[in-house]
């Protein structure tokens, strides 16, 4: 007589592989990216650094702006599954 209980050891072994496959690749391609971005960030902050030191409100945030969007692009690029 079977036992009452479902066995779903196969299941779970088939569905742990899959997901140690998925853990397992590199960032590769995308850190490169997200790394290349950091450095954009960083330049542009030098670069417009006159700009955020400036006495026009309108260049600073637009500065800042343009600083948040390169350093959300960098994260949004690594962090995206």
């Amino acid at each position: 007589m079977p036992t009452p209980y479902r066995d779903e050891n196969d299941s779970l072994r088939h569905e742990n592989e899959q997901l140690r496959s998925k853990l397992g690749k590199p960032m590769g391609r995308r850190l490169w990216i997200g790394l290349g971005l950091v450095g954009l960030d960083f330049g542009a902050a030098m670069l417009l650094r006159p700009w955020l030191n400036g006495g026009d409100d309108v260049k600073f945030w637009a500065a800042l702006a343009i600083i948040a969007a390169i350093a959300v692009a960098a994260t949004v690029s690594v962090a995206r599954r």
